[in-house]
């Protein structure tokens, strides 16, 4: 077999490389004519913007690498998102979001304080373990100390609603029950228990 032979089908020729860009131009969107949904594209963004933030960290996070791992431009990225830290607040939003519907179960409230609270403890780890992405994405922005949460942003008032809504009502249970002590303070506990 010709070496030729082996490559030719790898190979474009400049007519089919053309007809390609042409495609990527008229589309915003690499090629794909399936990529053309708005929400689509907002939702490879978020998936891509969510893997770049949680790798590099809101400083080394790059709107380019984040477009080419979406299959869009960066200019398109910039057409949804005006800055990084408003892509990034997005991200950090719908993550807290993520980690507020995992770590929630009305079963707490049937459950013992003590059980309850292991349960708490158990889809905390189990969601973290599984979802490595917000283990990073929390810390980042820990780090940062919120610099790049807008007022407008959810990720605060997500974990404080999980922490209020669920955490809070077993703590209470349990002192009341005379098992947990009464001065325990549930964001404390809520972030140590992050930390494990």
């Amino acid at each position: 077999m010709l070496p030729g032979a082996i490559a030719g089908p790898l190979l474009r020729t400049p007519i089919e490389r053309k007809a390609k860009t042409s495609t990527r131009a008229v589309s915003g969107h690499m090629a794909d004519p399936a990529h053309r949904s708005s929400a689509d594209t907002l939702e490879r963004i978020y998936l891509s913007a969510r893997e770049e933030f949680s790798e590099h960290g809101f400083d080394g996070a790059r709107l380019d690498s984040i477009g080419r791992k979406a299959g869009v431009t960066k200019q398109l990225v910039y057409h949804y998102f005006k800055t990084k830290e408003e892509l990034y607040a997005v991200v950090l939003d719908r993550v807290a979001g993520e980690i507020e519907s995992l770590l929630d179960d009305p079963e707490y409230d049937l459950l013992s304080p003590p059980d309850a609270l292991r349960r708490f403890v158990d889809h905390m780890i189990s969601a973290l373990a599984d979802h490595p992405y917000m283990v990073a994405m929390t810390l980042d922005q820990r780090l940062h100390r919120g610099q790049h949460l807008s007022r407008r942003s959810q990720y605060l008032p997500a974990i404080n609603s999980l922490v209020d809504t669920r955490l809070v009502p077993i703590l209470r249970r349990g002192a009341e029950a005379d098992v947990f002590r009464s001065d325990i303070d549930p964001p404390l506990v809520y972030w140590s228990m992050f930390a494990l």
